[in-house]
């Protein structure tokens, strides 16, 4: 079974928006907890701090990272482990956080939050998944295209 755990849990689910330079640090997961990155507009960079890797995504493009690794969003010009300071400001919005450097319009747009998979001790399946899953707009199975009309809208 798979939770979506967004808005209910008030500090998870977050809107993001950044110019031009940015970063934002995510600790570990733990407990069955997969953190998820929808690029809604502009283009970011998750770097999977741990593992040496970096994976680019541009509008329409979703990821998540199934072990809740540890990571880092950044800007695409932001330069690798980067640490700021960069000014970013948090507001709550409803149930949801809102966190941003600009006053103008960003250059990138974000949708995070994280999933859940009940029984994941146990489950090979899930076990046996990379690092990251992404879902590119670029790509031209049907699965993608709904998902990048879906993110855009």
């Amino acid at each position: 079974m798979l939770w979506l755990r967004c808005c209910a849990c008030g500090r998870r689910c977050s809107f993001c928006a950044g110019s031009p330079q940015w970063a934002t640090d995510h600790a570990a997961e733990f407990d069955r907890w997969a953190p998820f990155h929808c690029v809604t507009h502009g283009a970011c960079v998750v770097e999977l701090s741990d593992l040496g890797r970096e994976v680019p995504l541009a509008a329409g493009d979703v990821d998540v990272l199934p072990h809740g690794t540890r990571h880092v969003v950044r800007g695409p010009t932001t330069p690798t482990g980067a640490g700021g300071p960069f000014g970013i400001r948090s507001q709550r919005v409803g149930a949801v956080e809102i966190k941003s450097n600009t006053d103008g319009e960003p250059e990138t747009k974000l949708i995070c939050g994280r999933l859940r998979f009940d029984l994941a001790r146990d489950n090979l399946v899930l076990a046996a998944l990379p690092d990251a899953i992404v879902v590119s707009a670029a790509d031209d199975a049907p699965g993608a295209a709904r998902m990048h009309m879906l993110m855009l809208c």
